[in-house]
């Protein structure tokens, strides 16, 4: 599932850019604890 890897990565890194990946691929938790 590599948009919800982008995501996470992006997320831990929590830039701007990463806010608006996590808009474009919404997880069912924020945690991404899978």
């Amino acid at each position: 599932n590599e948009p919800l890897k982008a995501a996470k990565i992006l997320s831990d890194i929590d830039l701007p850019e990463a806010m608006a990946l996590r808009l474009l691929f919404p997880a069912p938790n924020e945690g991404f604890e899978n």
